[in-house]
């Protein structure tokens, strides 16, 4: 056995604390340690069930192979074939009691059958980011390569804790089912997380998580707990019996101890970008005229308890240097990545707070001398010098305006590229804390 020596903070071989909010790892240790899930694993179960069940109150019945499949010393429900419950009921009776044969029946209700349901979980391991697990049944029985690590089940607890059903489930301390074959009146079952159970264990701060055991996987645990205004998760695997509970708690204390501070405060700043338009006959390396400036702000805050050994907080900006029309409020426009070292914190999106419409270009129009008829050179006394003198001075006054208009262009033109210029420079490096 390799637990932790009982002198530091917890017993349990791999820890991982994590903000539910920003996906942010608070404290960890051996996070990314291979290490088998047991019944953890029906966090990830419920979650598919969730996500790809419309009407939770359909009926679904356990099939004698759903039952069958299971070795003797499975935690069950005591089902028998023919059994029916609605896939809300089979999900309590998932994540209370344990009962692997729920879980079984609930994979062949979704995916056809338990292989195919297999499937879908380790896919869905893998758009989460928990990359280093590997799924053999839905219920977390041992064998191989069924594994994990303390990092990727708190990422699919966080994915799983956005429906509000699971969190609702896995915070009921009991709950009663219907009548089943082996239990006529019904009966009610209930939760082995003795961390929302009054007793010993009983933790007010904890919601609500999902434990597990093997003897391979030792004891393992994954909780979701609020106090003020942060949310945590806490996932403690191979750990000798009920030192997941007190090292729950014993972890909670710690974090309780750990200053919160303002990581990110988007009243602190803004950004200006200019918005260009490409006319016809205007040609500009930055593309076109500017036509107008879009303020872009991020209205997300973020507070975080950090540990003193923490990582200098930094900043990462990704926004464009101009922005082409149309720019409307509450465009994305960009993000910033907040980062304590070399681990990100979240990534905002900054959005624009005021709109620039594209412009309707026109040409200027030239002023022109013109002679229509044959009555006009007439009037004119036929002189024909006279026209010519009428031409030249059209041209003249022709080539005046251009000359003005190319003028004024280039001072419009000399001005944009001193603030373009100067946007960039603010814009082009991170700022750091």
């Amino acid at each position: 056995m390799d637990f932790v020596e009982s002198t530091i903070l917890h017993q349990a071989a791999s820890v991982t604390v994590m903000d539910v909010n920003t996906g942010f790892v608070i404290y960890e240790y051996a996070q990314h340690e291979l290490r088998y899930p047991a019944s953890i694993t029906k966090i990830m179960t419920a979650l598919i069930v969730i996500e790809e069940v419309e009407d939770l109150e359909e009926q679904m019945i356990f099939s004698e192979e759903s039952i069958l499949m299971l070795p003797y010393y499975a935690s069950r429900l005591w089902a028998l074939p023919g059994d029916e419950l609605t896939v809300y009921e089979a999900l309590y009776a998932l994540m209370l009691p344990s009962g692997n044969d729920a879980a079984n029946a609930l994979a062949e209700h979704i995916a056809g059958s338990v292989d195919d349901f297999v499937v879908m979980m380790n896919q869905r391991a893998n758009e989460i980011g928990a990359l280093n697990t590997q799924f053999i049944n839905p219920s977390g029985l041992p064998g191989e390569p069924q594994n994990t690590t303390s990092y990727d089940m708190a990422l699919i607890m966080r994915e799983a804790l956005t429906h509000p059903v699971f969190t609702r489930i896995i915070s009921t301390a009991e709950y009663a089912l219907p009548p089943m074959q082996n239990f006529s009146e019904g009966r009610n079952i209930w939760n082995t997380n003795q961390l929302i159970r009054q007793g010993q264990h009983f933790n007010p701060l904890v919601v609500g998580g999902k434990t597990g055991f093997t003897n391979a996987a030792q004891h393992t645990l994954v909780s979701y707990a609020v106090y003020g205004e942060h949310e945590v998760i806490i996932s403690v695997l191979f750990a000798p019996q009920h030192a997941t509970f007190s090292d729950t708690t014993a972890i909670l204390d710690y974090i309780l101890e750990i200053p919160v501070q303002t990581v990110f405060d988007p009243t602190e700043q803004s950004w200006e970008i200019p918005v260009m338009q490409a006319f016809g006959y205007e040609f500009s390396e930055e593309g076109g005229v500017e036509i107008g400036i879009v303020t872009a702000q991020t209205n997300q805050h973020i507070r975080l308890p950090l540990p003193q050994d923490a990582a200098p907080i930094r900043e990462v900006l990704n926004l464009p240097v101009f922005l082409s029309p149309p720019v409307r409020v509450g465009d994305i426009l960009g993000s910033i990545s907040i980062y304590s070292g070399d681990n990100l914190i979240d990534s905002l999106p900054i959005i624009s707070t005021n709109s620039v419409l594209p412009q309707i270009a026109t040409m200027p129009i030239m002023p022109t001398a013109t002679v229509n008829t044959v009555t006009d050179v007439e009037q004119m006394g036929g002189n024909s010098l006279n026209i010519l003198i009428y031409a030249v001075s059209a041209v003249f006054v022709a080539l005046l305006v251009v000359i003005l208009l190319i003028n004024r262009q280039m001072k419009i033109e000399q001005k944009r590229r001193r603030r373009a210029a100067r946007i960039r420079r603010n814009n082009r490096y991170s700022r750091f804390n």
